[in-house]
């Protein structure tokens, strides 16, 4: 199981990201499943309006007010909607977001099924963005318990997070596209001689002692 966080590449519309996820330019084809959670509405159309008014009151935020999560699992894995529901709760509960109006939607359209969330980032009662402190790192770790608890095929989560990083710092490289990063799942799945490869047999101990370290940044 792969968890990424999506990087933000600058204020994005909750209701654009709402309607690239339900895939409505397609009606649904490849979603398999949706649900909305801490939202008061039965309807699609009322429950992203609701969140849209929520990040509208709030004027003060110029970063991105949504946080877009993906979740990949490995092929011929697919998990039940509870475990799903379990996956999705446990990861927003590491950043202390699972009370966030949220969206969830299952896609069954690539090799590895997969679930995005996006949520939110501002809190329900206090209205403040919430931008959680070394949230992929965080991820990765619950990632891995997970895996445990329900069985799951694993992947190399820390191989995982410096991808991430790389991939944030990165961010505006204009020769960064969507087939490069499902490549990079691929890679990651497939445990093909790559990079992965490279950094797990010659630079992860390292690499992992200076992210352990109290004292580190990802700069670092």
């Amino acid at each position: 199981m792969i968890v990424k966080q999506v990087a933000s590449k600058g204020k994005s519309s909750f209701k654009g990201l709402a309607a690239y996820l339900l895939d409505l330019k397609n009606d649904g084809e490849k979603v398999e499943r949706y649900d909305f959670s801490n939202c008061p509405f039965d309807l699609v159309e009322e429950n992203i309006s609701y969140i849209k008014q929520m990040q509208e009151l709030n004027q003060m935020v110029h970063s991105d007010k949504s946080l877009h999560l993906v979740v990949s699992f490995q092929e011929e894995e697919f998990p039940s909607q509870e475990v799903l529901a379990d996956i999705e709760m446990e990861l927003l509960k590491s950043l202390n977001m699972q009370e966030h109006h949220r969206l969830s939607v299952s896609h069954n359209n690539t090799n590895n099924f997969h679930l995005h969330i996006a949520v939110n980032r501002l809190n329900p009662q206090t209205n403040l963005l919430v931008d959680p402190w070394k949230s992929k790192m965080k991820l990765q770790k619950k990632a891995e318990e997970l895996e445990e608890k329900h069985k799951l095929k694993k992947d190399n989560h820390p191989v995982q997070l410096i991808l991430d990083e790389k991939v944030f710092l990165a961010e505006g490289n204009k020769s960064s596209n969507t087939k490069d990063n499902q490549y990079k799942d691929q890679e990651i799945h497939s445990g093909m001689k790559n990079l992965l490869t490279w950094i797990k047999e010659e630079a992860l101990d390292e690499i992992l002692e200076v992210l352990n370290h109290s004292t580190s940044t990802y700069e670092d």
